[in-house]
């Protein structure tokens, strides 16, 4: 997006607080699996109208233990979910905050707002996978992604590593 933001939102603000979130749900996640083998943590549950409101997508742990094999790829199946973390401090205030600076945006502005919101949820998911590799709470081989069967999927990881996902979409 280029020349001023319309709404006023603090997407950087935004981004952290999401970042924050995912790493403390996936280490709360990992946990509660007791040494099930992670495979893929997804941001799911995308849910936006468009010129209306934007609801926090919720982040979901695959396991190779708990994950019905015909549903690898289909984060809002998982059993090892939080999709309720929106409704708790901080993202609640800002879930209240995004919808306030999305009210009444014409066309084109909420498009523009849907795309930084986008990119906020992605560089999350990047900046959170990372490090939870990095500290080893997931395995090197395991999929961040942000779960919009689209463009965002596409930047969230490598390309080798969202094949079983884009076969699974294909079905």
């Amino acid at each position: 997006m280029t020349g001023p933001d319309p709404t006023g939102f603090d997407w950087f603000g935004f981004e952290d607080a999401v970042f924050e979130e995912l790493r403390t749900v996936a280490r709360a996640l990992v946990y509660q699996s007791d040494g099930e083998l992670p495979y893929a943590y997804a941001l799911t549950g995308l849910h936006a109208e468009p010129s209306g409101p934007v609801d926090l997508p919720y982040p979901a742990l695959g396991t190779v233990e708990s994950v019905d094999p015909r549903r690898l790829w289909e984060p809002p199946a998982w059993p090892r979910r939080d999709d309720g973390w929106a409704l708790r401090a901080p993202l609640d205030g800002w879930q209240d905050r995004l919808n306030a600076a999305v009210d009444g945006l014409d066309e084109g502005a909420w498009a523009a707002a849907h795309g930084r919101y986008g990119h906020a949820l992605l560089g999350a998911v990047r900046r959170a996978g990372a490090e939870l590799v990095a500290e080893g709470t997931l395995p090197t081989e395991v999929v961040v992604l942000v779960d919009d069967g689209a463009d965002l999927a596409a930047k969230s990881s490598r390309p080798q590593r969202l094949r079983g996902y884009w076969a699974a979409r294909a079905e």
